[in-house]
């Protein structure tokens, strides 16, 4: 596979990216697949805004969007061109503050429910009959998985999965087969881009949940249009108006579609809403998904930290605001410090779609000994964006970078400064007219979660199992002490030890 293998496996390329940053510097050329194409792979903050920022100049490789459309269609993340840029206009509103604000209470209630089945679990009684409050293993990625589920059903389309307390929901349970057991495989991906017939011939998981999302998008759709279209108005721009019929996402698109100020080609097709829902069942659940299993791992690993952070959520009043909880500045240290060291994307790429010059901040060498403050690539070169390799790079978030510590962000290192990325001085979120349109309804998400945890359960790491990480869709946990070698995708899973918090003072 030429310089891939220890570039794209997580459990390898942090350690292959800094060595290869100590000798080669910020931007060089690598071999790709069994070592017939160059690639570029730049750390350089001006390369990376411009390759992420020029949407003419670099797209998403065609096979990366083939292998994404079966799952999420001609949506946010796999369209590109003008058509991306209308359907993020359109989008855009749901993820505004005043709206997210008003989604704090769903998902505080959904996330309270979530604390309310662990403790339930955690508390079950003995044989005798007693309640009792020892260490107990839960594979916590299961309810966090159905939580989050449940609130992108909530929030974005209005529609309750009720997937915490069972898996009778259609959708829920065919995205479960999906994610759960490696049904996105990426060598079947690959196959089915390359030669398209073979999915129809052989159906995928991936299949079952497009038709899943198709049957509740169409029930979803059609209600919105019907509720909208007997409002009594008297002027039809009123449609436009975005306080006319729900707030969730699906009635956004609709109130679109059906818009009479707005031409054709400025307004979304049903495909395309259909589209969107799958982008965010996957995309949204998945993100804060994994990134919430990854703090807690972080957490059971680090117990002052934890304790740290308990204490401070113990400090807020009985149901606090979404703005006192945001001004916690421990627990956005510890949430950062997460999202640093575990990104729900190990990595993205672009290609060139013409003969362009990228602009260096940093001079590089190149044969014959010149430096340059530019680099030339032609058309077709895959540029390779190393986002976990970026958030932990010695050089810029010192000696302890893969270190959880979330003090350091009392006080930033001042090389981060110039760091690209959407947030915080991180690429988590990536960066450029790309970027994560949904950032803030996770951080959202993410907060009020750990308020329903935290204060609740005390978290540990279960010394009989062995945790890894792979990559599917997102980089995820799985337990990696297993034989069986020739699962291509293991199930993801993160048991850890949990027991309820003494109210009195001891655990």
């Amino acid at each position: 596979m030429g310089n891939l293998e220890g570039v794209l496996h997580p459990e390898t390329s942090t350690a292959t990216l800094q060595e290869w940053y100590t000798t080669y510097g910020p931007t060089y050329k690598f071999k790709g697949f069994y070592g017939i194409h160059d690639r570029l792979i730049t750390y350089d903050p001006d390369a990376i805004k411009f390759v992420l920022g020029r949407g003419d100049l670099f797209e998403k490789p065609w096979i990366l969007r083939k292998m994404l459309e079966p799952i999420m269609g001609q949506g946010l993340i796999v369209v590109s061109g003008p058509r991306h840029k209308l359907q993020r206009k359109i989008l855009q509103p749901f993820f505004s503050g005043s709206s997210l604000r008003g989604m704090w209470e769903i998902v505080v209630e959904v996330s309270n429910e979530l604390a309310d089945v662990w403790d339930e679990d955690v508390g079950r009684c003995d044989p005798g009959g007693e309640k009792t409050n020892e260490w107990k293993q839960i594979d916590v990625v299961v309810g966090i998985d159905r939580a989050t589920f449940d609130i992108i059903g909530l929030t974005g389309f209005d529609h309750s999965f009720r997937s915490i307390r069972g898996d009778t929901d259609e959708l829920y349970t065919a995205f479960k087969s999906l994610m759960g057991t490696g049904g996105f495989g990426a060598n079947r991906q690959i196959l089915e881009a390359v030669i398209p017939f073979v999915g129809r011939i052989f159906p995928s998981s991936a299949a079952k949940v497009q038709r899943a999302i198709r049957r509740l998008g169409t029930e979803l759709v059609q209600s919105r249009k019907a509720a909208l279209i007997q409002i009594q108005i008297s002027d039809g721009d009123a449609l436009d108006d975005r306080r006319m019929g729900g707030k969730d996402l699906v009635s956004l698109m609709v109130r679109n579609s059906l818009s009479k100020t707005l031409s054709e080609d400025q307004r979304m097709t049903d495909e395309e809403i259909f589209a969107q829902i799958s982008t965010f069942l996957f995309a949204g659940q998945d993100t804060v998904s994994v990134t919430l299993s990854f703090f807690l791992q972080h957490l059971a690993k680090n117990p002052s930290s934890q304790t740290k952070l308990r204490e401070e959520l113990d400090s807020l009043p009985n149901s606090p605001t979404q703005e006192e909880v945001e001004a916690l500045p421990f627990l956005t240290a510890c949430l950062n410090e997460t999202l640093r060291l575990s990104p729900g994307l190990q990595s993205t790429y672009r290609v060139a779609t013409k003969n362009c010059t990228i602009p260096l901040k940093r001079s590089v060498t190149v044969r014959g000994g010149e430096l340059v403050r530019d680099v030339a690539v032609k058309r077709g070169m895959l540029v390779h964006v190393p986002t976990e390799s970026i958030n932990t790079l010695n050089e810029v978030w010192g000696e302890d970078s893969l270190e959880f510590r979330p003090e350091r962000w009392i006080e930033l290192p001042e090389a981060t400064k110039s760091n690209p990325g959407l947030y915080s001085h991180m690429m988590t979120f990536l960066d450029g007219p790309r970027s994560c349109i949904g950032f803030r309804l996770a951080l959202s998400e993410l907060r009020a979660l750990v308020l329903a945890i935290i204060p609740r359960f005390e978290f540990k790491e279960d010394a009989s199992v062995t945790i890894g990480r792979f990559n599917q869709l997102t980089t995820r946990p799985f337990v990696s002490d297993h034989d069986d070698e020739s699962i291509e995708y293991p199930t993801s899973a993160l048991p850890l030890l949990v027991r309820r918090v003494d109210v009195s003072g001891s655990l």
